[in-house]
């Protein structure tokens, strides 16, 4: 394959060639010839033919200016930010250019790796808000006739229907009398609810998630299946399901408990797996001392992914162990 440029010398060549053959075989007029030329010169050029192109010159003697335009526009306004590795990536970039904005409180529940997919999608109608319950629909401006078709006494909100119908209620005080937690009451909104579960292990706490998603869930199911079908559901079953969730969270669950009597507790209740912490592994060490025409040098230093002030220290030791001097140096942040 040939180059553009190498194109562009073969097809000069052979044009130039066709008039010297019509010459040899044809009279032509000089003021042909000229056009002629003019136009075989000017052939690859956009625009008219018969006119000569303007002067060409190279890129690098247009905008090749030492510090001045040519370096200004390589500066680019953004810089891409390298990760902790010193590795600069796309996502990197990314990640420095984009817009940030605050992410959603309840973002860490429903992406836990103990929470199944499936109950955060069931979750995440619930924390926005955008369930279609009657203060929902009032909200745009429809006009509805305010009725629970569970109770038929009160109004279906999501307040009452998640929080204060009856079988929410029960399934709500055994929630917390089986992890200990104070009782749920109307006042409580879904933020206070799940972080009930700070003051607990890593593993209870996933447990709780996983208990007061498959309540709302299992609530929301109960009511769709009485307002649509007209079948009410036993406390038994919704139960059950709620048992088949947290099962599954807990084994989805990477997360430790403590070895105290109220986790031990909840973990028989709950009838899941046992996870306690792992042990620490005791290993012997020896420190030994150079020889006596040699000094020891024990060196530490915190530098790559420290969060604070990075520094390097060393200390020097004879063969009898006594220190013979000490350096430490702080070089910054990294």
């Amino acid at each position: 394959m040939i180059l553009l440029q190498g194109r562009v010398t073969l097809a000069k060549s052979v044009l130039n060639s066709v008039p010297i053959h019509n010459m040899t075989v044809y009279k032509w007029l000089c003021s042909v010839i000229k056009k002629g030329d003019n136009i075989l010169r000017n052939y690859i050029w956009i625009g008219d033919p018969t006119k000569r192109k303007g002067v060409t010159r190279k890129w690098d003697k247009v905008f090749k200016q030492g510090t001045e335009e040519w370096e200004k526009f390589l500066k680019s306004k953004f810089s891409s930010k390298s990760d902790i590795q010193g590795v600069f990536s796309t996502k990197n970039t990314y990640e420095t250019l984009r817009s940030k904005e605050d992410s959603a409180w309840w973002c860490k529940y429903i992406l836990r790796q103990a929470i199944h997919p499936r109950l955060g999608g069931f979750a995440w109608p619930l924390l926005s808000h955008i369930l279609p319950m009657d203060d929902a629909i009032m909200k745009k401006g429809i006009s509805i006739v305010l009725e629970c078709h569970q109770c038929h006494s009160a109004s279906e909100m999501e307040s009452y229907t998640l929080l204060q119908y009856p079988l929410a209620v029960s399934l709500w005080q055994k929630a917390s009398a089986c992890f200990s937690y104070t009782p749920i009451t109307p006042s409580d909104n879904w933020r206070t609810i799940l972080e009930r579960g700070k003051t607990s292990s890593p593993y209870i706490a996933n447990l709780w998630v996983a208990m007061v998603f498959p309540i709302y869930s299992n609530i929301t199911r109960a009511r769709n299946k009485c307002r649509f079908d007209g079948v009410q559901t036993l406390i038994q079953q919704t139960t059950l399901h709620i048992q088949t969730d947290i099962v599954d969270a807990s084994l989805l669950s990477k997360s430790s408990m403590d070895d105290t009597i109220q986790d031990l507790r909840i973990i028989k209740e709950l009838n899941v797996l046992y996870k306690p912490r792992v042990g620490n592994n005791i290993e012997s060490c020896i420190c030994g001392f150079p020889t006596q025409e040699k000094v020891k040098i024990c060196c530490d230093g915190l530098a790559l992914g420290n969060l604070d002030i990075a520094g390097i220290g060393i200390i020097y030791r004879n063969n009898k162990g006594e220190i013979l001097s000490t350096y430490s140096k702080s070089i910054g942040k990294l």
